[in-house]
């Protein structure tokens, strides 16, 4: 996975400014835009939707941006629960406007359908709340691994633990989080 959160130092004084001054919040949409993007492309069926949806999200983060708190998370982990959570209102809003099934449509070969990918949201949901009861050191641990695409040797220098030990707590917390789910 590649790493799509900036360097957190840089993000919190990006945030910091933005919540003096609006127009800061620009280098933040270019910073993380496409990657929005592409999530939301992942998981909805049409392009021009996928663009009106990343629209709405940093609109969204826009407007609530004077209430972002850091709580171990990064920033862009709290753009992809925006954006997680906008995707779920479409399909809510499409499925209260339409009378056509969606075990009925057709998908081109090898997209998910919207049961399919609200379903993975669903997990996705499980996973964070998981996340959440976790113990704090654990749970940076796995944020800075999966969700940010750090190494191990990369965790390890910023915990000041050693890679073995990083190893060590992220294979006891994944095999921990698969029990319970």
């Amino acid at each position: 996975m590649a790493k799509v959160s900036m360097d957190p130092l840089l993000e919190q004084k990006l945030i910091k400014n933005c919540k003096k001054d609006k127009k800061a919040f620009e280098e933040l949409y270019v910073y993380y835009n496409k990657p929005i993007l592409n999530f939301i492309r992942s998981r909805v069926t049409d392009d021009e939707l996928a663009k009106d949806l990343t629209s709405v999200v940093f609109k969204k983060a826009f407007e609530a941006i004077d209430a972002f708190k850091w709580q171990g998370v990064s920033f862009s982990a709290w753009l992809y629960r925006i954006s997680r959570n906008t995707i779920i209102d479409q399909y809510r809003s499409d499925s209260r406007k339409s009378t056509v099934s969606l075990n009925d449509r057709d998908f081109p070969s090898g997209e998910k359908s919207p049961e399919e990918s609200f379903e993975n949201l669903d997990f996705e949901e499980q996973v964070r709340r998981l996340l959440a009861d976790l113990p704090e050191k654990e749970r940076k641990i796995i944020y800075m691994k999966f969700f940010e695409g750090y190494t191990n040797k990369t965790i390890a220098n910023l915990t000041d633990l050693s890679e073995t030990n990083v190893g060590t707590i992220i294979h006891r917390t994944v095999g921990k989080l698969r029990e319970k789910l």
